[in-house]
């Protein structure tokens, strides 16, 4: 039972310090970059692909199908939104759930799951600022 307890611990201790890693990187996030865009690299014009931006330190310039792309106008942190599943719950966690639709080869566009929240971009060479 030991064994097991202390394995318990070491897979506790484990998260703890992943957690703790992963939200002290949110302060040097960059920003508006997004998570790995789940879309494939071959994305096609006018499908709407689920994504998840950061939007710790606004939303600016993110990556998508392989490419950067700079918001035509950049938007500010968010803050609190209304939760997609309680429209009755605002949460804020610094990211934003929607999707992303290639509209173009040079127009990509992002919608909040709310629809609440448009932001366009278009193609880059800018690298994401770090996040202050």
């Amino acid at each position: 039972m030991a064994v097991r307890d202390s394995r318990d611990v070491a897979l506790a201790a484990a998260s703890l310090l992943t957690a703790l890693t992963m939200a002290a990187a949110g302060c040097a996030e960059r920003k508006g970059a997004s998570e790995p865009a789940p879309a494939p690299a071959d994305a096609e014009t006018g499908r709407d692909y689920a994504v998840t931006l950061s939007t710790h330190c606004g939303i600016d310039v993110t990556e998508f199908r392989g490419r950067r792309w700079k918001a035509e106008h950049p938007v500010d942190d968010p803050g609190a939104r209304p939760d997609p599943n309680d429209p009755t719950v605002m949460r804020y966690d610094g990211q934003i759930s929607g999707t992303m639709r290639l509209l173009t080869t040079e127009t990509l566009r992002f919608t909040s799951d709310t629809g609440d929240l448009v932001v366009t971009f278009r193609p880059t060479t800018e690298a994401p600022a770090i996040c202050q």
